[in-house]
């Protein structure tokens, strides 16, 4: 399946669901049960197989595994100790990344070579989670206040995911243009992100952000990484088989659901307070630093393939 076909799949996906909590506002009820699926069954393992793409992908010089694992895992503690004693830099930090990081595993196949590309990044998922905790700041607020150390009450206000929506929308705009005004995307690829980002919009606005959040890390994020890291490892490793793709998938997966399941069993035992939501941005950022890093240079082998065609 191709990345359009894919892509056209999942558009009609996200606008049925949009169109099911329209008409069935009491699915809303079920958006943790929801969030817990996506996150078990595609979100975990979407950056379950980091060291098998640094091994199989990587250039010769880089693929030290020993070292990997070294600078991997102690990525995920400098970014712990970081929540530990500056937990309001590293929210920040985490939503900066998280925002290039949405943003390039989108518009990855956007081959130009300037400071336009990351640029184009950050404000496309800037704009997506920015655009979310607008039109849901109060249900976002009691979400990030559960943890107290950030004091969000004191520091956040309404208009600062407001005036990032907007800014990020405009240059957007901007990009787009001078994107198309040198052919490095069609109308037509431009009119389909806008297509995508309008019905995120919608979604956000007519239901919550859980549901809007889960469909899009779920679908359009974790989904289309699988799909892209399969189709990378088909290419390297010879006979590579679906099953084959699973079964390495899997370890890795159960491990980080296990320590998921129990870091939330212990904050119910001891009565943390805090949302679980909340507990799995503390936990989901500790792995997106070295992720992000893999799938940066997954990204580029891609952008490379792209232009030599």
């Amino acid at each position: 399946m191709n990345t359009r076909a894919l892509d056209t799949i999942l558009l009609i996906i996200t606008v049925a669901l949009w169109l099911l909590a329209l008409i069935f506002p009491q699915v809303l009820n079920y958006s943790f049960e929801f969030f817990l699926l996506i996150i078990f069954s595609v979100g975990i393992p979407h950056g379950a197989l980091d060291h098998i793409i640094h091994g199989e992908t990587g250039t010769p010089k880089k693929k030290n595994m020993k070292m990997f694992y070294l600078v991997y895992v102690g990525l995920i503690g400098l970014v712990g100790f970081f929540w530990f004693l500056f937990p309001t830099f590293s929210f920040i930090l985490f939503l900066i990344l998280s925002a290039y990081h949405f943003g390039q595993s989108q518009l990855y196949y956007i081959t130009a070579r300037s400071p336009l590309n990351h640029l184009l990044y950050f404000c496309w998922g800037a704009f997506v989670l920015s655009t979310m905790i607008a039109m849901n700041y109060e249900q976002c607020l009691d979400i990030f206040a559960s943890l107290e150390w950030l004091n969000v009450k004191s520091w956040m206000s309404i208009r600062y995911p407001h005036m990032v929506s907007v800014a990020t929308g405009l240059l957007l705009g901007i990009a787009f243009f001078l994107l198309r005004s040198y052919q490095y995307i069609s109308t037509g690829k431009i009119v389909w992100e806008i297509a995508l980002l309008l019905v995120l919009v919608l979604l956000s606005f007519h239901t919550e952000v859980v549901y809007t959040f889960t469909i899009y890390f779920g679908l359009w994020h974790s989904l289309r990484s699988l799909i892209m890291e399969y189709k990378s490892l088909k290419q390297v490793i010879s006979n590579y088989t679906v099953q084959r793709f699973f079964h390495q998938i899997l370890p890795y997966s159960l491990v980080a659901i296990f320590f998921l399941i129990l870091i939330y069993s212990l904050g119910e035992i001891f009565t943390f307070g805090i949302s679980p939501y909340m507990l799995f941005i503390i936990l989901i950022s500790t792995l997106t630093v070295p992720h992000l890093i893999v799938m940066y240079n997954l990204y580029k082998v891609y952008e490379t393939n792209i232009r030599s065609l």
